[in-house]
């Protein structure tokens, strides 16, 4: 089930879950506000995705609540 969460939530989704002792997390989120500052969205929620895969898994809901529809 996808959703059209705007990438303002899916970042702030990717930083509320971001595990602080997983480096791979954190530099997801960091490459994905690099992108989005950029003005690349895609690339940004997939950056935020992964981050928040590696912190919760993608059986989290809130990886299914940040696909893109």
């Amino acid at each position: 089930m996808s959703s059209n969460m705007p990438i303002k939530e899916v970042l702030a989704t990717a930083r509320r879950l971001v595990n602080p002792a997983n480096g791979s997390a954190q530099e997801c989120l960091r490459s994905a506000h690099r992108a989005n500052d950029q003005g690349d969205t895609e690339a940004a929620r997939r950056w935020a995705r992964k981050s928040i895969a590696y912190s919760v898994s993608v059986f989290h809901p809130a990886y299914r609540d940040t696909a893109a529809s």
